[in-house]
């Protein structure tokens, strides 16, 4: 079950009534519930005058909050919400989606086992911002179009930057200069690494090492530059020279100068034409089956596809040139369900920073306190 912890606010309706409309006063309050309705089971409320507070609960207003309370106040309050949550949700294996500041759930994180803290350490007028940005992809029934909007959102990496990335293992999306979806950058590929701790290697692959046998992304780039000029070295570069026996056979064939040519031209095309985000994925099952799923849900949308003047238009491949996308792979295959979905939504917003798997820790770090939550948030 996933549950939302909304913090009380300070603005109130000046009457007795549940507490969702009670504090929808407050337009912070209102977005934060708008966005949990669309993505929990179960909303609860963290007042600081009556601790766990279900939302259809009916309360009077009142006038206090609890980071004007001494700490050990706090703690109190916080045995009591534990308690009381304790009642209703499963600590351990249960999902929270925590909206509220730091005072509210300092003295909570360290019992609870799944927690995501989408808003962070941001401030008010962020906070109403990234709720915003968090609510839009959820209003949308068009699978391809709500991934567009996730993805645009994300931190974007060029080729200089892959040493940035702080994961090993993940699934990378592309985007291409002069491709655009519903006004938004248009996702032409999307990948990952096979075997374990290998993402940045394989981005390597694509954007550096100027091996085409390495990179089925630069084999087909270059395949669209060779039949863009009807270059009968396409068949050449076709073979996978990486294979002794293909060697034996075809060695002769290679130009080294114009192989050498190719693979600078196609490098200059990645490198100033091409941007990516990421998402890290640890386990090489899922991250092989959330890519099927992606690529497969933007082909099934009937208004994705390339501008005309996109390079993979030249593309000898039909696959490639219909579907806008540099993959040949997936392009008919399962969709992402929507659990798969809300996978991918976590992982991309939570995955790296803001999402806290305490399994293993909670036990060892209940009753430290503020120092437990000084090293996590």
């Amino acid at each position: 079950m996933k549950i939302a912890l909304i913090s009380c606010t300070k603005l109130q309706r000046q009457y007795e009534c549940p507490a969702r409309e009670l504090y929808s006063e407050s337009a912070w309050f209102r977005e934060a519930y708008w966005y949990a309705k669309l993505v929990v089971d179960k909303i609860f409320i963290l007042s600081s005058e009556y601790g766990l507070v279900p939302e259809g609960m009916v309360i009077i207003p009142y006038d206090n909050d609890l980071g004007d309370i001494p700490a050990a106040e706090r703690r109190e309050w916080a045995e009591r919400v534990l308690n009381e949550l304790r009642k209703v949700s499963d600590l351990e294996h249960d999902e929270f989606i925590v909206l509220a500041g730091k005072s509210y759930y300092e003295n909570l994180l360290p019992h609870l086992v799944h927690v995501e803290l989408p808003l962070g350490h941001m401030r008010q007028g962020e906070q109403r911002a990234e709720l915003r940005r968090l609510i839009k992809p959820e209003m949308e029934s068009n699978n391809a179009l709500a991934l567009h909007m996730l993805f645009n959102d994300l931190p974007r990496f060029d080729w200089k930057m892959i040493d940035q990335i702080p994961y090993r293992n993940g699934i990378y999306v592309m985007f291409e200069k002069g491709e655009s979806y519903h006004s938004m950058d248009r996702i032409v590929r999307i990948g990952t690494n096979r075997g374990q701790d290998r993402l940045l290697e394989r981005l390597r692959d694509h954007f550096v090492k100027e091996d085409a046998d390495s990179s089925i992304l630069r084999k087909k780039i270059g395949r669209a530059f060779l039949n863009m000029g009807l270059n009968p070295y396409l068949q050449v570069w076709e073979i996978d020279m990486h294979y002794s026996e293909n060697i034996r056979n075809f060695g002769h064939l290679i130009n080294k100068e114009l192989d050498t040519k190719l693979e600078a031209r196609i490098s200059e095309y990645l490198r100033k034409n091409m941007t990516f985000i990421c998402i890290p994925v640890g386990e090489e099952a899922e991250r092989l089956r959330l890519e099927e799923g992606l690529i497969a849900s933007l082909t099934m949308d009937p208004s994705f596809g390339p501008s005309s003047n996109w390079l993979g238009l030249n593309s000898p491949m039909p696959e490639i040139a219909s579907s806008g996308l540099w993959n040949s792979q997936h392009l008919h295959g399962e969709p992402l369900s929507p659990e798969e979905l809300e996978r991918v939504k976590k992982l991309a917003r939570f995955g790296s920073e803001r999402y806290t798997d305490n399994t293993g820790h909670a036990a060892r770090v209940r009753g430290a306190g503020n120092d437990f939550i000084g090293k996590i948030i």
